[in-house]
């Protein structure tokens, strides 16, 4: 509930819990019947925070929907379906679309390479969710940043390099030639988000 209080992206939360108690409850082996149980109320608590949040605004300013209104109008954001973001992100760099898709598709791939790999049912429910969220904004703007942070991804990349050895050291030097290409933008004042 104090996820989705304070952002948007804290309703996300839902989706890998709900993954958690079907993989638990298919670990005890029960049957249909014994799905549901008194755990499964306090889910509804996740969106309950932003709903409150959306009343303070609507009590404060009259409208509950000001911080979306806000995002439309300075950021030019909108919610749109996620392959339309993907293929033709608006107000968004031209030069930095290809850049960015390659971002969202290496991403992508990892979570089906997390899928052969056998990774936690619920991280990879947690990143696709994730995924589909920042893409449905309708700009490509920031994602290299929320996909950094999708810890899902570094456990796949972590998994194949104890797997394949040999990709460990091709993976280390791309990571230090990302770092140090990051490095040099950011210390250029060139915002790389």
């Amino acid at each position: 509930m104090c996820l989705s209080a304070t952002r948007a992206p804290g309703l996300l939360i839902g989706a890998p819990l709900f993954a958690e108690y079907v993989v638990q409850w298919q670990k005890r082996g029960e049957n249909a019947r014994q799905f549901f149980r008194h755990h499964l109320l306090f889910l509804p608590l996740v969106p309950v925070g932003l709903a409150a949040y959306t009343v303070f605004l609507y009590v404060q300013g009259g409208d509950p929907f000001i911080a979306m209104h806000a995002q439309a109008g300075g950021w030019k954001r909108a919610l749109t379906p996620p392959w339309q973001t993907f293929l033709w992100p608006s107000n968004f760099s031209p030069s930095h679309i290809p850049l960015y898709q390659a971002i969202v598709g290496a991403a992508i791939a990892l979570l089906g390479a997390g899928l052969l790999l056998r990774l936690r049912p619920t991280y990879l429910v947690y990143a696709v969710v994730s995924i589909l969220f920042y893409l449905a904004w309708g700009s490509l703007e920031g994602l290299p940043r929320y996909v950094s942070i999708l810890f899902p991804l570094q456990l796949v990349l972590a998994l194949l390099s104890t797997r394949w050895k040999w990709s460990y050291e091709p993976l280390l030097a791309f990571s230090i030639a990302l770092l140090a290409l990051c490095t040099v933008l950011f210390a250029n004042a060139y915002q790389m988000t």
